[in-house]
């Protein structure tokens, strides 16, 4: 029987977990087994870094709830992140109470000061609604953008790209931070996980496929590089050079690794 269910991920390198739900396997006329972690990965961005560095292997996945209703599945999920979103290591950022249906923030790394000036925005906010428009906002995020019109998806997406502007630079750096904290040799481990696994993905490519791929991300470099200031092309090539001096130290830590690990093969 085809269901909707909600899942639990946790990376054993890290530590990392998150929860998540998913119902569009019943379109797809698959049940939770044949979905998940087969086909589906989960939407969040933290996750597919985490794949990218360790690879799948690296996570312990379980269904924990499934269910023919969509809506029961979806306030599971925000039970269970309710349970740990105050945990360092759940990559969940809120959940959604479903009686208010107010969104509480993870409060882990933020001051006195910031956590009281986010509490009097929300309120604020939140107090300014309708009734109507706390219940559309529910079911809105209950049923994602499959309810939703198209004109609404596009504006839904606006206000995300704008709430974010600014800010992509902040999340990149937390993504790499663990990558940064990590010794040469595990930096060499998890950059041979990526690597490998964008090999595959080039691989299964066809050549028009990889032609046009090329050239799009050569048009991409080309229009960000003429776009930039004098100050920070010069910023840019210099930051390229340095990475790849880093990629030579690199090489060379692996093969010494690699001698130490197969002395017969040196």
């Amino acid at each position: 029987m085809y269901l909707a269910y909600t899942y639990f991920i946790h990376n054993r390198i890290t530590g990392q977990f998150y929860y998540g739900s998913r119902y569009k396997n019943i379109k797809l006329k698959r049940t939770p087994e044949q979905d998940f972690w087969k086909y589906y990965f989960t939407s969040s961005t933290l996750i597919k870094h985490l794949i990218k560095l360790y690879g799948k292997d690296s996570f312990d996945v379980e269904l924990l709830f499934r269910n023919s209703d969509i809506e029961e599945c979806f306030w599971k999920e925000q039970d269970y992140i309710k349970d740990k979103i105050n945990n360092p290591l759940c990559l969940n950022r809120y959940y959604l109470d479903k009686e208010s249906g107010k969104k509480t923030f993870s409060l882990v790394g933020l001051s006195k000061e910031e956590l009281s000036d986010i509490k009097v925005k929300k309120q604020d906010t939140w107090s300014k609604k309708s009734k109507e428009k706390k219940e559309e906002h529910r079911n809105n995020i209950v049923l994602g953008h499959a309810a939703m019109s198209s004109e609404a998806i596009q504006e839904s997406v606006q206000k995300v790209l704008s709430s974010k502007k600014g800010k992509w630079e902040e999340i990149g750096k937390l993504i790499s931070r663990g990558h940064k904290d990590r010794t040469p040799e595990e930096q060499i481990i998890a950059s041979g996980h990526y690597s490998e696994a964008q090999k595959k993905k080039y691989a299964a490519l066809t050549s028009e496929e990889k032609e046009a791929k090329s050239k799009k991300i050569s048009e991409s470099v080309k229009l960000m590089h003429r776009n930039r200031s004098e100050d920070k092309k010069k910023k840019s090539i210099e930051k390229r050079r340095q990475t790849m001096e880093n990629k030579n130290v690199r090489r060379r830590i692996s093969k010494k690794i690699n001698k130490t690990r197969f002395p017969d093969n040196a």
